[in-house]
């Protein structure tokens, strides 16, 4: 599913090519979720097919689930890949770890649920991860119902983000207290993006 939602229905074509198409010709992106890579090597591929190389582009993606982590570090080794770092974690609070359950498809790894498999997995502080005077160009966020917690963390580094595309899990969290949040940071709603039961996927411009 996570494939034919990123390469076949284009669920993020938008966001990529807002970036590309008027984003700086050097730009950080950061991918929350980034399950086995398909978004963060569609980003990549995009940005090369435009600007005729990788140079200018960095992307770090996060991913919490370890099985999974495990596949996206196994994609990342051919040298074309060398733009995206990977790093294992969970994202959401700044601190402290969760048992987060994992399935063998390696989609709707999530914090919510009975504990099944899976394993607990320390939080990363993403303030601490990145440059503090770099702007993000673009903040894909799919981390399965901890959005609400997040945007409540990350104020600081939301305030230098200047688009998101986030899902949020109706079921999981409080929509309306995270399009509050968003729209509080100085976001606008730029365009729905998918809709479908109680899952909303939306882009967020300055």
């Amino acid at each position: 599913m996570a494939f034919c939602e990123v390469f076949v229905l284009g669920e993020y074509n938008d966001a990529i090519k807002l970036l590309i198409d008027h984003g700086p010709t050097r730009t950080l992106v950061l991918d929350l979720g980034a399950n086995v890579g398909y978004f963060s090597l569609k980003m990549l591929d995009c940005w090369i097919a435009s600007r005729g190389s990788g140079d200018g582009l960095d992307i770090v993606a996060i991913e919490g689930a370890t099985g999974t982590f495990s596949r996206l570090q196994s994609r990342l080794k051919s040298p074309a890949a060398a733009r995206i770092r990977a790093y294992h974690g969970l994202v959401g609070r700044r601190e402290g770890a969760a048992h987060i359950n994992e399935r063998a498809d390696h989609i709707s790894a999530s914090l919510f649920g009975e504990p099944s498999s899976g394993h607990t997995v320390p939080f990363i502080d993403l303030v601490n991860l990145l440059p503090k005077d770099q702007r993000i160009g673009l903040l894909k966020c799919d981390i399965e119902g901890a959005e609400e917690e997040f945007l409540k963390s990350y104020p600081d580094l939301l305030a230098r983000t200047d688009a998101m595309v986030i899902e949020i899990h109706g079921s999981q969290c409080d929509r309306s207290e995270c399009l509050e949040r968003i729209l509080g940071y100085g976001f606008r709603h730029e365009r729905a993006l998918k809709r479908w039961q109680d899952l909303t996927v939306d882009l967020f411009t300055r």
